[in-house]
């Protein structure tokens, strides 16, 4: 699979309801038994999941920085406050922002 040794299983899940499922399950010996491949078969539809370029490293950190111009809110109703404001010209009986 994909070049990569795999042990092909199949598995039972149940789930809060009581409904039991039975994909297939490949697993990566050389990437710590991660799954590569799960097909699922449910009413004669059959839906499988691949994952390419596994890589178990720690990512780097800096991909979980916010991006460039972002801008935290205390709130949902915060963000919903400050985009209001943009699209009424500004705080209420104050002048429209400068640009506008």
């Amino acid at each position: 699979m994909d070049g990569h040794p795999c042990v092909k299983t199949q598995v039972t899940v149940t789930d809060d309801k009581g409904n039991k499922y039975e994909p297939i399950v490949w697993n990566a010996t050389d990437l710590k038994k991660f799954p590569i491949k799960i097909e699922t078969t449910s009413q004669a539809h059959t839906t499988t999941i691949l994952f390419t370029n596994v890589k178990l490293s720690k990512p780097e950190a800096s991909l979980f920085d916010p991006p460039a111009g972002f801008k935290h809110y205390d709130s949902p109703q915060a963000l919903i406050q400050q985009e209001m404001m943009k699209h009424m010209g500004g705080a209420p009986g104050g002048p429209p922002p400068a640009g506008q």
